[in-house]
């Protein structure tokens, strides 16, 4: 539970300067995030858990792209579910002016930034207790 709740709350958090960086808003301090975003990062932590184990011998580059694989593919699920359930994913709209793929869910120009946050939440997964 607390695993769940480091990552749900770190990644909000790293959303949120994000988007405040990417929008020029930096000086404004205005960055943004969704509330349903929460139990998507969180949701990171038991597929971390699992995965950490298998991949534990690799090297840091081959983890990193596991988990940016990881981290499309709950990406484009969370958006998925989120649209059968709202309508719209959150991020849809913001990723109307970029190429996406898996049905206008995913962004693979993303996928060094889902590097470098696999590499982070595995270090944050493992010392949760």
């Amino acid at each position: 539970m607390i695993g769940f709740l480091l990552l749900g709350a770190t990644g909000i958090t790293m959303e949120v300067f994000y988007t405040a960086i990417v929008a020029r808003a930096w000086r404004s301090g205005r960055g943004y995030s969704y509330a349903w975003m929460f139990p998507v990062y969180g949701a990171a932590y038991p597929a971390i858990m699992i995965a950490q184990p298998l991949i534990a011998d690799f090297p840091l580059l081959i983890r990193g792209v596991v988990y940016a694989l990881m981290f499309i593919l709950g990406e484009w699920m969370s958006g998925w579910a989120l649209r059968v359930l709202l309508g719209e994913a959150p991020w849809e709209a913001g990723y109307r002016e970029h190429r996406t793929i898996g049905q206008g869910l995913v962004r693979p120009d993303l996928a060094p930034m889902w590097f470098l946050v696999g590499i982070l939440f595995e270090r944050l997964a493992l010392v949760c207790p």
